[in-house]
């Protein structure tokens, strides 16, 4: 594998973030990039068109821009992700099981957090 140089690499980022991510509206750019990544970003049998580096190119340009527009990037919250878990298809009965009692508990908390305020 050939190696890349830093203004190789920052050249792409920025080529990616004026192409596909500047004109993003909030809302598409609300995303959690490491969690898609990581359910999503790396095919295993490298048979996907589009291959790890401009994955990795276009996750850093999408989040500098999540930096440049809020300060910080975007994670979905605990609640966010056991939704998003619980309706994902290769999901087991078990597992639902243990995600309805997690949401459950996230329901008591918001209960209880609305009594106190």
């Amino acid at each position: 594998m050939k190696k890349i140089s830093i203004k190789e690499l920052l050249t792409k980022v920025v080529d990616d973030w004026k192409e596909s991510v500047k004109d993003l509206s909030d809302t598409e750019l609300r995303e959690d990039r490491s969690n898609w990544m990581k359910i999503y970003g790396r095919d295993i049998d490298d048979s996907y068109l589009v291959n790890d580096l401009e994955v990795d190119v276009h996750t850093i340009a999408l989040e500098l821009e999540q930096i440049s527009r809020w300060n910080k990037i975007y994670y979905d919250d605990e609640e966010t992700m056991v939704k998003d878990l619980y309706n994902r298809e290769f999901v087991s009965e078990k597992l639902k099981d243990m995600l309805k009692k997690l949401q459950v508990q996230f329901d008591k908390e918001k209960n209880v957090e609305k009594r106190k305020g």
